[in-house]
């Protein structure tokens, strides 16, 4: 498997990473099992770099990858999203912390690598001053190393 470091995080991710909307039977019908076992398969062939969304199967693509990574040692990049509702764009700091304590506890993990947001564009545009103390917020956390921003 060849790596490479994703963007300015500084993260060591493999060049293939394993999306999670078939966990989520986005795509169509399967069983966790298959779920399980395809995880298990890439990181076999040396992938690192998993990307989930509460959004896939209403978070079961989070639960089913913690459930396949729970024990295992390999180290492994997750990345999941957050998606605001418009009506949530006036705490959107209180929006994204919920989202993400909810996706740690499917995920089984202490930590989120990547969060990316998930959002159509109009529901956040115009940007305005409203998100700068969310980020202020935001980034306490990454602090501790919950999650952090790039």
């Amino acid at each position: 498997m060849e790596y490479t470091v994703l963007g300015r995080t500084g993260l060591r991710v493999s060049r293939v990473g394993c999306g999670g909307g078939g966990l989520g039977q986005v795509w169509g019908p399967t069983t966790e099992a298959k779920s399980v076992r395809a995880i298990h398969r890439a990181l076999e062939l040396g992938v690192n770099f998993f990307d989930v969304a509460p959004g896939y199967g209403h978070g079961k693509a989070e639960e089913v990858l913690g459930r396949a990574l729970h024990g295992r040692q390999e180290p492994v990049v997750v990345a999941t999203k957050v998606r605001l509702a418009a009506e949530e764009m006036h705490d959107v700091a209180g929006a994204v912390r919920m989202s993400v304590e909810a996706s740690l506890r499917r995920l089984r993990r202490e930590t989120i690598n990547v969060l990316h947001v998930h959002n159509a564009w109009r529901t956040m545009w115009p940007v305005d001053k409203r998100w700068a103390p969310s980020w202020r917020v935001l980034s306490a956390p990454c602090r501790r190393r919950r999650w952090c921003f790039a």
